[in-house]
């Protein structure tokens, strides 16, 4: 992908060209065998040729996806304005819907659990396929996708819209169960996530015991995991469930514990809480669906490995923690057409959107995982969603009766380093034993013990430095506490990421595609005056605007002299407040920021520091054709 980017760039030589793009060709098919593809097709229209405005977008059409089986599953636009051929090869991932993770092209896990639920809604409604239906879940996503999941006021205005230009009032009805269904299947999740373990998907501490590592979990809200069998990495793995059946302890006699244990499909439990993205090739619209019809059984899953949180001994006290969170950042542009000799707005003319990004503001090599770099405040390319591209064009706008438009895009930003508490020293065994000689004397290995404790102090303090993000040592055998400076380096990093992330320029460029009846395009016209080019950084930075200027054509020709503007307008800026341990269960005005943290450590106040894994979400500032065309397009 990094190479595709740079081949973009321009080339000096055409042959050069030539040779290069051959080169991708086969670079792309050789790799493609090891991804996991399916066609997605354009079944039939669920409007065509019906402008829809909503969410700031006109959608002149809306297709209906499916998966290209017998029992293909429905996908859904997730980039309106794009289109999507008739068979399009797509890669696709498969993501659980678990809290703190974030889904590429959609965002926050409370977006993306509302979007899985509004699919698994669709699925369990009624006779499938139904136009209604899946036209009520895509006009949803769309929303979802520009912030309004939980704007109960604005998804209905929306559906009022959808509903006009179907001629149904059934799209109401439809809306209104969906709702229902979103609401309560949120409730539900938060009231222990569908009867599943609160530890299923999330990392996990094992304990080295006796010679082996050792793992005891809670199943007493999941029955059916009494009987169920295991797959694990590799063969030294055992388990055992408890005489109660409350809980099941692993064990692992390797050398380190590294890798995913998955449980086998438990009966009578639904998996709802997933989604697939299916990727296309560049330049063509993402998709969000299934691959069927059907219902998934669940399972459930841990992780293990040794540079996430863990304790090595019940004796040691070392902590790592992983902080997660996504930033989000929005960029806006409005647009105004109106006739200069009547100075009446100008209804139905159609502008491309075209997008521009500079690479030297972020750190293409990407982010890797434990191997940190030692850098702060880095924009990874591979932690950005969507990933920026090169001077293309982004969508497609159309004046309304007041001449006006708008372009709006909501980008994401990963956030996940892991970082560690300071290496408390151990507790040392102090040797009460008595000496002596021959048969008097008692047997004693305390110095050994103190050594093994020692050299695994030392061990997982060198560990630690070199897959951890955020470390500090501890070289002091009389020191047992917690230190916080490593954390507070991350809190660091974190804020100045954040302030690097939303400062990031993107350029804007209105080009005129379809001119109102009566005119003839702009920049056709000697007269035309150049059209304005915007460089913008985000809402949640301010909205610095920097503008420039694009000549437009010489050709003579028009009725009337239609007048251009562009304003790069700014809008629903939010604050941005820095969470900390603990921070999830807080309200935003409790959450504490790094200024607080220091103050109480200048002020000598004990911090409070969590045992467990985790991953605090911040508060950012935040179709298709018919078969007869070969195409699809949403928007």
């Amino acid at each position: 992908m990094k190479l595709v980017k740079k081949l973009k760039r321009p080339l000096s030589l055409w042959l050069a060209v030539t040779l290069f793009l051959s080169s991708i060709l086969f670079s792309s098919s050789a790799s493609a065998s090891d991804m996991n593809v399916t066609d997605i097709i354009p079944r039939f229209y669920i409007f065509q040729g019906k402008p829809l405005t909503i969410f700031g977008k006109t959608h002149n059409s809306m297709s209906f996806y499916q998966i290209n089986t017998a029992y293909g599953g429905a996908t859904f636009c997730l980039e309106p304005g794009k289109k999507l051929w008739d068979g399009t090869a797509c890669a696709y991932v498969r993501y659980e819907a678990q809290p703190g993770q974030s889904v590429p092209y959609i965002g926050s896990f409370d977006r993306y659990l509302s979007m899985v639920l509004a699919y698994e809604w669709l699925l369990w409604e009624g006779p499938f396929p139904d136009s209604l239906r899946y036209g009520v879940v895509q006009v949803y996503y769309w929303g979802c996708l520009a912030g309004y999941e939980d704007d109960w006021d604005a998804q209905e205005q929306a559906m009022q819209q959808f509903a006009a230009v179907m001629g149904n009032p059934a799209v109401m009805t439809y809306y209104q169960s969906m709702k229902e269904s979103i609401v309560q299947g949120i409730n539900d999740y938060d009231a222990g996530n569908g009867t599943l373990p609160a530890w299923n998907g999330l990392q996990q501490n094992m304990i080295l015991k006796d010679g082996h590592y050792e793992l005891t979990l809670d199943i007493s809200t999941c029955q059916q995991l009494r009987n169920t069998t295991w797959t694990f990495p590799d063969s030294y793995w055992t388990y055992q469930v408890s005489t109660d059946g409350n809980s099941i302890t692993f064990q692992y006699s390797g050398q380190a514990p590294e890798g995913i244990v998955t449980s086998a499909d438990i009966p009578g439990i639904e998996n709802k809480y997933y989604a697939y993205i299916f990727n296309p090739p560049d330049g063509l619209q993402t998709q969000m669906g299934r691959l069927d019809l059907g219902h998934s059984p669940a399972n459930v899953s841990f992780k293990v490995g040794q540079t996430q949180p863990g304790s090595a001994d019940e004796n040691s006290q070392l902590e790592l923690y992983r902080h997660s969170e996504t930033f989000e950042s929005n960029y806006n542009i409005d647009l105004e057409k109106y006739c200069a000799e009547t100075n009446q707005p100008l209804e139905g003319t159609t502008f491309n959107v075209w997008e521009d990004f500079d690479f030297s503001q972020v750190n293409e090599d990407g982010y890797t995982e434990g191997e940190p770099d030692g850098t702060t405040g880095e924009v990874y390319l591979n932690c950005m969603s969507p990933e920026p591209e090169e001077d293309y064009i982004c969508d497609t706008i159309n004046t309304d009766t007041n001449g006006q438009a708008s372009h709006s895009d909501i980008r994401y930003y990963d956030y996940s380093k892991t970082y560690c508490m300071g290496h408390p020293a151990p507790e040392w065994i102090e040797c009460d034993h008595e000496g002596g000689d021959g048969e008097d004397a008692e047997d004693c290995s305390c110095d050994e013990e103190n050594e093994r404790l020692r050299e695994q102090w030392m061990a997982e303090q060198e560990m630690c430095a070199a897959t951890c993000d955020f470390h500090v040592g501890n070289t002091d055998e009389d020191n047992h506490g917690q230190d916080t400076a490593a954390m507070e380096a991350m809190l660091a990093d974190r804020d100045e990421t954040y302030e690097s992330f939303i400062g990031l320029e993107y350029s804007y460029h209105l080009e005129e595609k379809t001119a109102r009846t009566g005119y003839i395009l702009h920049s056709l016209h000697n007269d035309d005056e150049e059209i304005e080019t915007v460089v913008l950084t985000s809402a949640q930075d301010g909205g610095n605007v920097t503008a420039g200027y694009h000549s437009g054509g010489t050709v003579a020709g028009k009725l009337f002299s239609p007048v251009y503007a562009a304003v790069a307008e700014m809008s629903n800026s939010k604050a941005y407040t820095y969470p900390v341990p603990e921070g999830q269960g807080m309200e935003v005005d409790e959450q504490r920021s790094i200024i607080s943290i220091i103050q109480e450590k200048e002020e000598k106040v004990p911090i409070e520091v969590p045992v467990d894994n985790m991953a605090v979400e911040g508060q950012g500032a935040g179709e298709s054709g018919s078969g007869d065309q070969g195409t699809g397009e949403s928007g």
